[in-house]
């Protein structure tokens, strides 16, 4: 018997608990239909596109134009169908700031901008140039198909090769490098038909001396001269010579050369390949060419269908029909995807073009592949076990077209006697026996039984079992669902009818899940799918031995141990104690300070349980260990070596260790200790230490510590003005109470990492003076972790937050007002509203049975406290990521969200973090002085922020003082618009700030703000007029940014209130008014035109509310009059009538504007 050891333990291969931990970085193959290339940056980067996969694939060179030094792929680009569906030629003007591709699809040279110089997973869609019609403009040909294109040394030509018409064109630019702004007219061609009548790629030489074309009938290059002084003028071009490539590429693509002219270099299709010469003479096909080597291209694959590891977990293969291959990968960390290295791709296509399916037998001397275009199981050799680049030979197949026509997934039992076909059109797992293991040539008489899985997913995708045959899942695109089965006997699914135990969606990180295997303990489980083409990782969580969950204090539970059991062999006693001595006999690496291994033997010494004794130091969430390794010595066997029992030396990815509480390098117990104030408390500098709460105590300075716990019963008070920063996890089992100003603030990525059933307290008072008027509100806590009723998280603060007290539940009622007369205070239920992804509002809400989400907002009136009511939140705090989602614009949708933090958020930082999925507007209402709950009479308005600047709501009385600043207070509510796609919003820890200007109070009904210093020049626009004996006041903000005057989105907010009177700006190809515009650096040549509107006949004025970093007079100009009026010296007073006056009145900084 062979000496091995098993390890069982904690539940493996159970998907109740699984944790995400992360997917690759795009599933690399070979491009099987290279068209087209170009090198960059100097030689040092190299780029082909390709039409197989449709990608333009980026390589690093280390030595300049030398392939031979070619990088694994390092960037790419995937070009949707939209732009083109058939790519043929790539090039780059001279800086790699743009990049332009053509292809047979669209019929379009599409030229992108490169943010980053010569990264093309930076492009983006700049402008087309429909060659098609210049062509048909120019001489009335077909022309669709458009091969090859480069530019002359300045980029003042464009040359196209279009192969309908075997004809080089080209086409004057009047800008640049700027394909857009091509004409038909001087258009020059050259007819190479009478040497190439399939040309497909084109290129000059330095000086434009020579054209060279190459192409697919005569597998050669084709050299044209020009005269001296006519260089890269088609129309004087001779034909000289050819040189042939035949005997290294029949089917050539392109042709580049290096900078100098000593190498040449021709894509194929033929080879499927790259090849690289050199020329003894620069640019001289007459002079020596030598041949040096080919080299295979690496592109994405877009559709991935099955995912497959070897034995140990050091090779994964994936494989893929749009490339139609399997790609093998190295991993330098077994069962570790993010340590991927791409090694080679097998091409199936000459048995499968639609692969589905992959499996190696037991000892990987064969391969199995299976797919849906031959519904045949194909079988090969390997000379290499597990190795697909060495010799793999095909030895048969075996067809399951009468069972199911359209295969999916396939695997093995442990011995190959059983074979398992996953059927896509039957929804069957069918069964069939193999007289000779693992060899399909054993396969007698189809199949010997089935079981059905369509109840539970009608379009199985993968099927994978667990190492005993015991359960076995599949994957599904019904419901994007692994379903997971119980076996009563193993491997058998057809005597006893499988139990549907367990499922879990995969639907957040995979919408098509094609395949699904396991590492080979079963702690981590692996998808693949071609939505997002990539192999998705996760960790099923029962795999862990986790802390006992009574105690919480690095003790780790022994009510599921970890249990090794050898076979072959018996563990050695030798001192007769029943236990494996560590050290001499066995080691555990990766395992937390703080506990010691102990391996208790039983079962006639061939069974060791491990347990663990002492407290872990560190035992956080966020630091579970997930890869404990196991190390058997000699000394650890009776008769084996360690080298001869398998699983015994360097065992790993097997279990981890599940830890949930914080260490206690700082205690307070009644006084400090452990840290680095006076005394012992914690201050600032404790950042890398736990603190542990096991008394009531006030924090009297800043504290930033690692990790926090307040124990049952007691409470954290933090004084006014101050910041406890926590940068993992909070672990409150007590309370803590933020009084005043004072903000908590966690600071590590991802979920949220706050635990336990204790409270945070928190003030935000609201400064509305009466019962009319409504603001807008958000909550920094939940009530039970995850969702949040009004009335269980707002209480009466009408005593604001101490260190003890307890704060009333706040009296809801159905009549119209609340009231601050009573305790506790009364609130209106009636006002009570929220708006999530809708475009109306859901009113009346109840303020106990109605669940908002953390970053949920809510709108309500107020008590009538005319000084403003100071409130109380009470709850579990939130932290960490929150989304909401938002649908696409065009159903008009929108969302009331809000600060979910006991902490501010940076308002840019979220507009960016939101980018696309929300306009870059945020918009916070301002009630004005209501007197009236008549919806029509309402006063209120919206102040709006984009990225840098905020502008105040409209008003009456004078200049607005309510300006969003660029962080959004504790509580504050604020309007969101979806982008044309919508999408996830998303908030995040990294968005939060410490920041105590104003933040006693809600920040949209603060009496004054205080203005921060701008990184660019404002301008802020006033304008005036009387109604009803009051002055009703708009401001509308210019910020001079490096923009454009177009809209851009983050940078222009739209105005929500533009009334009958107003002004906004205006904003070209755009007809909204808009309260915040980004354009330009400034300078005095600038224009700003103004939208201005009135219902009757009335003064109006224009005043400059503030100017920032701007030296320079301000002039409002009126087109009429022809006036100039400096602003910054008079306000500018216009009597208008009853009209819309969207081009008469323009800032100016001089007065000399031309164009007006």
């Amino acid at each position: 018997m062979a000496q091995s050891l098993k390890y069982s333990g904690p539940n493996y291969f159970d998907i109740t608990e699984v944790d995400f931990v992360g997917a690759t970085n795009g599933i690399i193959s070979y491009e099987t239909t290279p068209n087209g290339m170009a090198f960059g940056d100097g030689g040092t980067k190299f780029y082909v596109v390709g039409s197989s996969a449709n990608f333009i694939s980026q390589f690093n060179l280390t030595t300049p134009y030398d392939l031979s030094t070619m990088s694994h792929l390092d960037k790419n680009y995937f070009i949707e169908s939209s732009v083109d569906n058939n790519p043929e030629d790539v090039t780059f003007n001279t800086s790699g700031s743009k990049m332009y591709i053509t292809g047979e699809s669209n019929i379009n040279i599409t030229e992108f901008d490169l943010p980053i110089n010569w990264d093309v997973s930076s492009a983006i869609i700049n402008d087309t140039f429909d060659i098609s019609a210049a062509i048909f403009s120019y001489d009335g040909s077909s022309a669709t198909r458009p091969h090859g294109i480069t530019f002359n040394n300045d980029g003042s030509k464009l040359y196209v090769l279009e192969r309908d018409t075997d004809k080089v064109y080209a086409f004057n630019l009047t800008t640049v490098y700027d394909v857009s702004t091509a004409s038909s007219t001087g258009v020059v061609d050259l007819d190479v038909s009478s040497q190439e009548g399939n040309p497909r790629g084109l290129a000059f030489n330095n000086d434009g001396s020579e054209l060279y074309v190459i192409g697919t009938t005569g597998d050669d290059i084709n050299t044209y001269t020009f005269p001296s002084g006519s260089e890269f003028n088609l129309s004087l071009a001779s034909y000289s010579s050819n040189f042939s490539i035949q005997t290294h590429e029949k089917e050539p693509q392109e042709v580049i050369f290096n900078d100098i002219g000593s190498k040449f270099y021709v894509l194929g299709t033929d080879g499927i390949d790259v090849d690289e010469y050199t020329l003894s003479t620069n640019f001289d096909f007459t002079s020596t060419v030598t041949y040096l080597d080919s080299y295979k291209i690496e592109t994405i694959e877009k559709t991935t269908h099955d995912v497959l590891f070897n034995a140990d977990g050091t090779k994964m293969y994936v494989a893929g029909d749009i490339l139609n291959s399997v790609s093998q990968f190295s991993l330098s960390t077994p069962y570790d995807i993010s340590t991927i290295t791409f090694e080679d791709a097998l091409s199936i296509s000459s048995r499968e073009t639609f692969i589905r399916g992959i499996q190696f037998n037991n000892i990987g001397d064969r391969f199995y592949i299976t797919g849906s275009q031959s519904d045949d199981i194909e079988e090969y050799s390997v000379s290499t076990p597990f190795d697909l680049s060495s010799s793999v030979n095909h030895l048969g197949s075996y067809n399951i077209n009468s069972e199911d026509s359209n295969p999916s997934s396939f695997t093995f039992n442990n011995d190959g006697s059983l074979l398992f076909l996953l059927g896509n059109n039957t929804d069957r797992i069918i069964v069939y026996s193999l007289s000779t293991n693992f060899d399909l040539s054993g396969i007698a008489s189809g199949s010997i039984g089935s079981f059905s899985v369509n109840t539970d997913d009608d379009s199985p995708t993968g099927l994978a079992f667990n190492n005993d045959g015991t359960k076995f899942f599949i994957t599904g695109n019904e419901f994007t669902k692994v379903l997971e089965y119980t076996l009563i006997t193993p491997f058998d699914l057809i005597s006893r009818t499988p139990i549907l135990t367990n499922e879990y969606s995969v639907n957040d990180t995979e919408v098509r899940p094609t395949g699904i295997t396991f590492n080979n303990s079963g702690s981590k489980m692996y998808v693949v799918g071609f939505r997002n083409d990539n192999v998705n990782e996760y960790n099923l969580k029962k795999g862990f031995l986790p802390e006992v969950a009574a105690t919480n204090t690095g003790t780790i539970s022994t009510s599921n141990p970890l249990v090794v059991t050898i076979s072959g062999d018996t563990f050695a006693d030798i001192d007769g104690d029943d236990l494996l001595d560590e050290n001499t006999e066995f080691t555990i690496t990766n395992l937390p300070e703080g506990l010691t291994p102990v391996f208790t033997l039983s079962d006639a010494d061939t069974v060791a349980t491990l347990s663990f004794t002492g407290v872990a130091k560190s035992h956080l969430d966020t630091d579970d260990v997930a890869d404990l390794v196991f190390n058997f010595t000699d000394a650890a066997f009776t008769s084996s070596t360690a080298i001869m029992v398998t699983n015994a030396v360097a065992f790993s990815d097997f279990v981890g260790i599940n830890f949930i509480n914080c260490y206690d390098d700082i205690i307070y117990n009644g006084s400090w200790s452990g840290g680095s104030g006076v005394s012992g408390q914690p201050t600032v500098a404790d950042v890398t230490k736990g603190i542990r709460i096991q008394s009531d105590v006030t924090l009297n300075e800043d504290v930033d510590c690692f990790c926090l716990n307040v124990e049952s019963g007691n409470t954290l008070s933090v004084t006014t003005g101050l910041e406890l920063n926590v940068s993992n996890s909070l672990e409150l089992i007590g309370d803590i109470r933020l009084l005043g100003t004072s903000q908590l603030k966690q600071t590590h990525t991802g979920v949220k990492n706050a635990s336990g059933s204790g409270n945070l307290y928190k003030d935000v008072k609201g400064n509305l003076s009466n019962v009319y008027q409504t603001s807008y509100w958000s909550s920094p806590v939940t009530t039970n972790g995850e969702t949040y009723n009004i009335k269980g998280v707002l209480k009466d603060g009408t005593i604001p937050l101490a260190a003890t007290g307890t704060p009333l539940d706040i009296s809801f009622t159905d009549n119209y007002n609340g009231d601050n007369s009573t305790s506790p205070i009364r609130l209106s239920r009636r006002w009570l509203a929220k708006l999530v992804n809708s475009n109306d509002w859901t009113r009346q809400i109840n303020e106990s049975t109605t669940l908002l989400n953390p970053s949920e907002g809510f709108t309500k009136k107020s008590t009538g406290n005319t000084t403003g009511q100071n409130y109380t939140f009470v709850g579990r705090p939130n932290d960490g990521d929150y989304t909401s989602e938002i649908a696409a614009y065009g159903s008009g949708t929108w969302s009331v969200l809000g600060n979910p933090y006991a902490s501010p958020i940076n308002a840019d930082t979220f507009i960016a973090d939101n980018a696309g999925v929300i306009v870059g507007s945020l918009y916070f209402y301002d009630s004005g002085d209501d007197t009236s709950h008549v919806r029509g009479e309402y006063l209120g308005g919206y102040a709006t922020r984009t990225s840098g600047i905020g502008t105040p709501e409209s008003g009456i009385g004078g200049t607005g003082t309510k300006t969003p600043s660029q962080n959004i207070d504790i509580g504050q509510g604020f309007f969101v618009e979806a982008s044309a796609s919508g999408g996830s919003v998303n908030f995040n820890n990294a968005q939060r700030v410490f920041d105590v200007s104003g933040a006693a109070t809600e920040v949209f009904h603060k009496s004054s703000l205080i203005t921060k210093k701008s990184a660019f020049p404002i301008l802020r626009i006033g304008y005036e007029f009387l109604l009803t004996d009051q002055t009703y006041h708009r401001q509308v903000s210019v910020g001079f940014r490096g923009l454009t005057n177009e809209y851009e989105d983050g940078y222009e907010a739209e105005m929500w209130d533009y009334k009958s009177t107003d002004l906004s700006l205006k904003i070209e190809e755009k007809d909204f008014p808009y309260a915040i515009t980004g354009i330009e650096d400034f300078n005095k040549s600038l224009v700003i035109p103004l939208k201005v509107q009135t219902d009757l006949n009335r003064d109006v004025t224009f005043k400059i509310d503030d100017m920032t970093d701007i030296d320079s007079e301000v002039y409002l100009y009126d087109s009429v009059t022809e006036n100039y009026v400096d602003i910054t010296v008079t306000n500018a007073t216009v009597n208008l009538d009853s009209g819309v006056y969207d081009d008469r009145f323009f800032i100016t900084f001089n007065q000399t504007v031309l164009g007006l």
